[in-house]
């Protein structure tokens, strides 16, 4: 059987949301990242890395929402990714295809001169 994920939404009010989206791991409550966060940046890749308190300066790397926009914004996620690990490989996934993808870009790229 396979292991489900406890979420929960807590608030902590910041210019971006009041309400962020937890998961539980080990009986710590850690942050839910930002997927374009992450797979661009490569922090917060693997749930040991996610903080169980955000840093000043680092809210806008993580789910969240205005109170009342929950129920669209955050409690889709816990449906969507009953167990948390999911999310991660699916982010470690679009991380890896990002930087293939990068790396082409910059192989393929060309001098531009400018008249």
């Amino acid at each position: 059987m396979e292991n489900k994920t406890k979420y929960r939404i807590v608030p902590f009010e910041t210019h971006l949301g009041d309400m962020y989206l937890q998961f539980e791991d080990n009986g710590q409550w850690r942050y839910v990242p930002k997927e374009n966060h992450v797979y661009v940046t490569g922090k917060f890749l693997t749930i040991p890395e996610c903080p169980i308190e955000i840093e000043t300066g680092y809210e806008w790397y993580f789910l969240s929402c205005y109170y009342k926009n929950q129920d669209y914004e955050l409690v889709p996620f816990s449906k969507l990714y009953p167990n948390i690990q999911e999310y991660f490989d699916r982010l470690k996934t679009k991380r890896d295809e990002y930087l293939k993808e990068k790396e082409e870009k910059g192989r393929n790229a060309k001098i531009i001169y400018l008249q």
